[in-house]
């Protein structure tokens, strides 16, 4: 969402709940939920506005606004899918994510992994912008120690 957007929903939600909000409390709000699309927004300020009693304690924290984007994202997967286009990348075939086999050598046992494709932004599919997986690129990859594939397999001797 752009800003414009969010900060006409949190008017909507200062005057709703009678809470004061500084410009520089609306800016660290909408550092922490820039991320929600403008459909989500104005569903939850609805939400908000409809659910809680006018009181300055009911206020949501970023926390909370978040919190109600990933039950909407839950609820209207249709609508988050139309949010995100997909792009074409040579370096994950599309997927978003480069998974690989690395050889452990201890037990001399091969396990899987992946990691998200530095190069694109299509494991915006799979995962929100809090995941923790590391981003990495192929060449990234293939110079780490043990490695001995990356998708698309090859076929293992």
């Amino acid at each position: 969402m752009d800003s414009k957007d969010f900060y006409g929903g949190i008017k909507t939600l200062s005057d709703w709940f009678g809470k004061k909000i500084t410009d520089t409390q609306a800016d660290i709000i909408f550092e922490s939920v820039k991320h929600i699309p403008i459909k989500a927004w104005s569903d939850i300020v609805e939400k908000y506005t409809k659910r809680f009693k006018p009181n300055p304690s009911n206020f949501p924290t970023p926390e909370d606004i978040n919190n109600s984007w990933y039950q909407w994202r839950g609820a209207n997967p249709e609508s988050v899918a139309k949010s995100f286009t997909q792009t074409d990348c040579s370096e994950c075939f599309g997927r978003g994510l480069l998974p690989v086999r690395f050889l452990y050598e201890p037990l001399n046992h091969v396990y899987e992994k992946s990691y998200r494709c530095r190069k694109c932004e299509n494991w915006k599919l799979h995962f929100n912008h809090h995941c923790q997986i590391p981003f990495m690129t192929r060449q990234e990859l293939l110079e780490m120690p043990n490695i001995l594939d990356i998708w698309p397999w090859k076929e293992m001797e």
